[in-house]
């Protein structure tokens, strides 16, 4: 037990024995009310209001548990027959298998329990398209239905029978059992990533559907979670994670973990549910009432990650509602091949709207590996590409560095001569600088020009579909789309405690302290041997490094590794000019 928790024992206890002694001291007992006839007899409750019940009607010809399987190029989905839902959906690759003949590569979306759960786990266990007949909380409807399949699509029918309280002509509770037929119908389209679902409920008496159960005719769920599978109690945030995202007719919403507990009330077009290179999409045309996200406790040794929509009821004989449901990967050309659903909106948003320079970085990366076959290698040949691109820059950076460093002395004299008289000091050095064509803040330009760079850089190596699984160096950096690691904590992330903020640390990477080690080799060569008695200038640098070592520590490897070969290419830069710089020195001295 650790000291938290015994510390926490001893104050309930403390409240405890205070509570127990010394409050009956401190306020006086009630005075007994008097006691009349009424008040001896027995209290009588009002009978509780009787709420109505909906079973599966009794089976006139037996109906055993099967399942049932759509195929498509895109999906291998198979239903159960128990509750209507689908217990897996293999979401295959068609650029490597266009006909979907191999299922062992293929992608499980269908997260409602692991390999190793107990048995009352997997007896228990949430399917997508699962039916409540009430609100999300009700519990799934798991009876058997009727099975039937053809033309494409597998349709589920049962019966059910729902008592609803009534008065006869004398005023006396009665029951009236009313039926309806519930029938959910599901097919795919060969080339798309989209599951299509009707949910249909229809009267036998042709009167009003009497399912309206606090305005909520029935709720489908989607849950407990999609997949693929993640290795810990929930997504770590860097290879894997789960938000919430919503395209209201008020703007796009986005929800992480866990959501706001109330319902989403406001009209919407989807909701998804997103992971780091998967989502779900669920779009409707049913009068939904409420759209419920959650990740609240539930029986799953795992985030629990789900969306439900409580539909309206209303008074009709019969009500078909159609649901169109996108499962698939967050690839930026996918999404917008559905531009009437503005699927593409699931993506997360740019950095400072730098994500047309991501879009650009995207097609020579590609380029790149389609020469070499490895996407470290061709970040690698990518950050060669862009230091060539910012060479002029980057050299005339180095050249007033240069200069900096060679009338430091003048400053420093007019730093001493003026130290009383600071406005006079800043008109002398600004004279000198016209007069030496130095530029202070030409040193900073190209740090300023890279970080665009980075952070559209970041954009594409962490949503970047083909990165997902790229490997580097095996053993080493077998995922380029996520930190490196040479050991990973086994007891999960360890926080750190910092001066304004705190830094999560998941395991000991050998990449950053590299890139640290370059950045500080760029450092010392960029100061050289200057003198500058400014001590904020001096230390500016080293304090920028320790901020972009801890930045970046929990980033995409593949981010630090361009990061630490752009240091390694700037200190290779800087080596020449400066010999190049010394050796025009010496000659013009000899001169």
């Amino acid at each position: 037990m650790d000291k938290r928790t015994i510390m926490a024992f001893v104050i309930i206890g403390v409240i405890f024995v205070v509570g127990f002694i010394f409050v009956p001291m401190i306020l006086p007992k009630p005075a007994a009310a008097p006691q009349s006839a009424s008040s001896t007899a027995p209290v009588t409750t009002p009978p509780a209001e009787r709420k109505p019940t909906v079973n599966a009607a009794p089976l006139t010809t037996a109906i055993k548990e099967e399942t049932a399987t759509l195929h498509s190029k895109i999906f291998t989905v198979t239903f159960s027959n128990k509750g209507a839902v689908a217990t897996s959906i293999l979401l295959n690759d068609p650029a490597k298998d266009p006909d979907n003949t191999f299922t062992e590569g293929d992608i499980e979306m269908v997260f409602a329990y692991r390999q190793d759960a107990s048995a009352r786990v997997k007896a228990e266990a949430e399917y997508p398209f699962a039916l409540h007949f009430g609100g999300y909380q009700t519990p799934a409807a798991d009876d058997l239905y009727q099975v039937t399949q053809g033309d494409g699509k597998v349709e589920f029918s049962r019966v059910y029978e729902m008592a609803v309280p009534a008065k006869n002509d004398k005023g006396e509770d009665k029951e009236t059992v009313k039926r309806v037929k519930v029938k959910k119908t599901f097919s795919l389209d060969d080339d798309l990533y989209l599951v299509k679902m009707n949910v249909s409920l229809e009267s036998e008496a042709k009167e009003a559907i009497p399912f309206d159960f606090n305005g909520v005719m029935y709720t489908l769920g989607i849950a407990p979670q999609i997949g693929p599978d993640f290795p810990n109690l929930k997504p770590d945030g860097q290879s894997d994670y789960r938000q919430f995202v919503v395209l209201a007719n008020s703007g796009r919403k986005e929800f992480g973990m866990p959501p706001p507990p109330e319902p989403f009330t406001d009209s919407f077009s989807w909701a998804a549910i997103a992971g780091k290179y998967y989502a779900v999409i669920a779009s409707t045309n049913a009068n939904v009432k409420d759209l419920i996200l959650t990740s609240r406790d539930v029986n799953v040794p795992f985030q629990h990650s789900a969306m439900y929509f409580e539909r309206k009821s209303e008074e009709t004989q019969l009500r078909t509602d159609e649901y169109t449901f996108f499962i698939g990967p967050k690839k930026r050309d996918v999404l917008d091949s559905y531009q009437n659903m503005k699927y593409g909106d699931v993506m997360p948003g740019s950095f400072l709207g730098l994500g047309f320079i991501a879009d650009i970085l995207k097609y020579p990366l590609d380029f790149l590996y389609m020469l070499v076959q490895n996407y470290g290698v061709a970040i690698i040949l990518l950050t060669l590409l862009i230091k060539l691109l910012l060479f002029p820059l980057t050299r005339k950076s180095f050249d007033s560095m240069q200069k900096m460093q060679a009338v430091n002395p003048k400053l420093q004299e007019i730093r001493t001569k003026y130290k009383d008289n600071p406005k006079r000091m800043n008109e002398e050095m600004a004279a000198l600088y016209k007069r030496e064509g130095i530029s202070p803040l030409g040193g900073c330009l190209p740090q300023l020009l890279q970080l665009p760079i980075l952070f559209a850089l970041y954009q594409l190596l962490s949503t970047h579909f083909a990165l997902k699984g790229a490997v580097f160096i095996p053993g080493w950096i077998p995922d380029l789309s996520v930190p490196e690691f040479l050991w990973k904590f086994p007891g999960g992330p360890v926080t750190i405690p910092l001066l304004i903020t705190q830094f999560t640390i998941y395991g000991i990477s050998l990449l950053p302290f590299i890139m640290l080690g370059t950045q500080l080799l760029s450092t010392m060569i960029t100061q050289g041997k200057s003198q500058n008695a400014d001590s904020r200038m001096k230390y500016l640098p080293y304090i920028m490094m320790a901020l972009f070592f801890f930045i970046l520590y929990n980033m995409p490897s593949g981010l630090v590794l361009y990061w630490t070969v752009q240091n390694v290419l700037t200190v290779v830069q800087m080596l020449i000019q400066k010999y190049f710089s010394d050796r025009k020195k010496k000659m013009q001295a000899a001169t």
